[in-house]
């Protein structure tokens, strides 16, 4: 029963299973969808604009707020 549950929280991103890191920030916090759309991003972005936007994120900020917001103060 309890091995039901953890699947069902980890299908929509709430359990966490180990750390996730990408380009060395640990994304493991953020929710599944948001974890995909931070590996597929670093391609292209340095880690400290990806430390910004993890910490927009885990205050509230949307995706696409937090990229604007880090281009602006870090840039790319």
């Amino acid at each position: 029963m309890i091995l039901l549950k953890i699947r069902q929280l980890q299908g929509i991103g709430l359990a966490r299973c180990g750390d996730m890191k990408v380009k060395g920030v640990d994304v493991s916090k953020l929710t599944k969808s948001q974890q995909n759309a931070m590996k597929k991003h670093s391609k292209h972005h340095t880690k400290k604009h990806m430390q910004y936007m993890y910490n927009s994120m885990r205050r509230g900020t949307s995706f696409n707020k937090a990229h604007v917001n880090a281009q602006k103060k870090v840039g790319k």
